[in-house]
């Protein structure tokens, strides 16, 4: 992280701003024309969740906060003039499209009834898999199991040798260390994962049945479709596609797609690569992501897209992060699309 980015982290230096005014008169300085995509997980209280409270963005009340302010200074276009805007490489305003990743109930019970009420349009990324037959992700089954691990002392091989003393090492920053660590191997075996950590940590953990309730139901992704939502891929299995052969990224992205137009009619036009980073995915899954239909794919990686060089199959996106005060959201917005 840069000195710049450790600064804008700061809540104080976004109250300062605020209190004194002079994040006021930013707002009023004239912008960039371009596109600024913002990515959400999870929407809720992450406080006492059993699985990984990383994946949390927003509340309920603090995601009504950012759409209500985003409607005021930017555009907030449906999928469909996106994909025009990209398609002329022009954008008229400075622009935020809003994309919510994973399929996880939350973003039906929760999200959707704040943009409905709001009437704010986003893409809702699912896992067809998860939708399928619901399982926990390996980033929940690992946070899952270092929270319910009852020894003193957590040891690893794979996917890297790594020992942790639970006694005196925060449980988030294990989870956080173990995650890392599972997005850097290519590929995870997750069965062998699994069982080393079941095994160093002594939990044995029910995916099926924990997983019962997590994700949504394909009832409610058509439900969200219809009132608007546009539905997007994010594979069929959550692979870091870059980690597989060809002919398996061919399969993740031309399944999901059919999946979801089995689903809601039509065949999605929007991909998000899993994970996301520089790292994972190729120029092989860009080719592959146009072949198999859709129109675009976006990484989780950069920030501002300028119209003139945006890559209709890399576009950047940005995390929303749970911490984050309203002052600290307007301040990244307002300097992304002031600075580009």
């Amino acid at each position: 992280m840069s000195a710049l980015s450790r600064l804008l982290d700061r809540p104080s230096l976004a109250s300062l701003l605020r209190h004194t005014g002079v994040l006021g008169v930013l707002e009023h300085l004239r912008r960039t024309p371009g596109l600024l995509v913002l990515n959400y997980h999870r929407v809720g209280e992450p406080v006492g969740d059993l699985f990984d409270e990383g994946t949390y963005s927003a509340t309920a009340e603090a995601l009504r906060a950012q759409v209500t302010y985003m409607k005021r200074w930017f555009a907030m276009p449906s999928s469909e003039e996106l994909l025009r805007s990209l398609e002329r490489k022009s954008f008229a305003d400075p622009t935020v499209f809003l994309t919510f990743d994973d399929g996880y109930r939350d973003n039906y019970d929760v999200a959707f009834p704040v943009l409905r009420e709001l009437r704010t349009p986003a893409c809702f990324f699912v896992v067809t898999g998860l939708l399928d037959a619901p399982r926990l992700p390996w980033w929940d089954r690992v946070a899952y199991s270092v929270k319910r691990a009852r020894v003193d002392r957590l040891t690893l091989t794979y996917p890297e040798p790594l020992t942790f003393n639970l006694r005196t090492m925060s449980r988030a920053r294990v989870i956080r260390r173990i995650l890392r660590a599972c997005k850097d191997a290519r590929p995870l075996v997750a069965a062998r994962f699994f069982d080393e950590l079941a095994m160093a940590s002594g939990v044995e953990v029910d995916s099926e049945g924990l997983a019962r309730t997590l994700f949504m139901s394909w009832d409610a992704v058509g439900e969200m479709a219809r009132s608007g939502m546009t539905i997007g891929s994010h594979t069929a299995t959550h692979p870091v596609l870059a980690s597989i052969s060809e002919t398996m990224q061919y399969r993740e992205l031309r399944d999901s797609r059919q999946r979801i137009a089995d689903v809601i009619g039509l065949e999605p036009e929007l991909l998000a690569y899993p994970v996301g980073g520089d790292e994972a995915f190729t120029r092989t899954t860009k080719r592959l992501a146009r072949v198999t239909g859709y129109r675009a794919a976006f990484r989780f990686s950069g920030c501002f897209n300028h119209a003139s060089t945006i890559d209709p199959f890399a576009i950047a996106r940005v995390g929303v992060d749970h911490a984050e005060t309203l002052g600290q959201f307007r301040l990244r917005l307002t300097l992304a699309s002031s600075l580009g």
